[in-house]
C-alpha cells in the first residue's frame, strides 16, 4: 500500500475539507516500474484510472501480471486493454467508518 502526503484545509464554515493530493498516481507508477524491474511480485492490483496505463504497459513487458480494481465504478476501455484482467469488487464501507481496524498490518 503506498502512503504519501496529502494537504488539508479544514472545512470552513458549511464546506467540507478540502484534500489536495499531489503526486501520488506518478508514486504508484514508480512503485509499478520498481517491483516489475526487481520481478518481486508476479501481480499488480491498482485502484485506479488510466494514468496508470503507462505503468501497466512496462510491468506486463517485464512479464508481470496487473489488475485495476475498479472498486465498484467501472475500468475504462484504455486501462482494460493494458491489464490482464478485472477485479470488480465494490468498495465498502465500515459501519462505524473506521477503516483502521481492517487493515491486516
Amino acid at each position: 500500500m503506498r502512503t504519501g502526503h496529502s494537504n488539508t484545509r479544514p472545512a470552513t464554515g458549511r464546506s467540507s475539507p478540502e484534500i489536495n493530493q499531489k503526486g501520488f498516481d506518478l508514486r504508484i507508477g514508480l512503485d509499478i516500474a520498481r517491483l516489475s524491474l526487481t520481478h518481486r511480485v508476479e501481480a499488480i492490483v491498482v485502484a485506479g484510472g488510466s494514468d496508470f496505463v503507462p505503468a501497466f504497459k512496462f510491468a506486463r513487458r517485464e512479464g508481470i501480471q496487473v489488475y485495476p480494481d475498479s472498486l465498484g465504478r467501472g475500468t475504462k476501455r484504455g486501462l482494460r486493454v493494458h491489464a490482464d484482467g478485472v477485479i470488480e469488487a465494490p468498495l465498502s464501507i465500515p459501519p462505524d467508518g473506521d477503516f483502521e481496524d481492517d487493515i491486516p498490518f
